[in-house]
């Protein structure tokens, strides 16, 4: 599902790459990086996760590809756009051609934010949902 939303992306009218080769190098770009790496598509973006939670998002805006990475202020370096709306950690690259993905730097970015305890690694607390308790006695009281 997120390769097709990916070559779905239309071109950019000022660009001689579309915004979909653009996505498209990222996500190869993510799978080679990282083992174990999911894919989802939501509100138009495509998000990427491994461990517990979702690590990054891609999406096409007008004229460029914005990769943010949730929990960018942790990264070496910081990525240096700060996006409106998508929380106070979070810091990306704006894309605007095939020439603007720094493999190297972006796979750097990936594996970082992939090892951030609840963001992609594992927290050092496992997260516990209590188990409902049944006794006997409950069950024969409501039978």
């Amino acid at each position: 599902m997120t390769s097709r939303f990916l070559r779905m992306l239309p071109a950019c009218r000022s660009r001689s790459r579309s915004r979909s080769g653009i996505a498209e190098a990222v996500d190869a770009l993510a799978a080679k990086a990282l083992p174990g790496l999911r894919r989802s598509v939501k509100w138009g973006t495509a998000y990427y996760g491994v461990g517990d939670g979702w690590c990054f998002s891609c999406g096409g805006c007008v004229g460029h590809v914005k990769l943010m990475f949730i929990s960018g202020v942790a990264l070496e370096p910081v990525p240096p756009v700060t996006p409106v709306g998508m929380g106070k950690p979070t810091r990306g690259v704006e894309l605007g051609s095939i020439a603007d993905v720094d493999e190297r730097q972006i796979a750097e970015w990936m594996k970082q934010v992939a090892s951030v305890p609840g963001v992609g690694a594992r927290s050092v607390e496992p997260r516990v949902r209590p188990k409902s308790v049944r006794t006997k006695d409950a069950g024969a009281a409501s039978g």
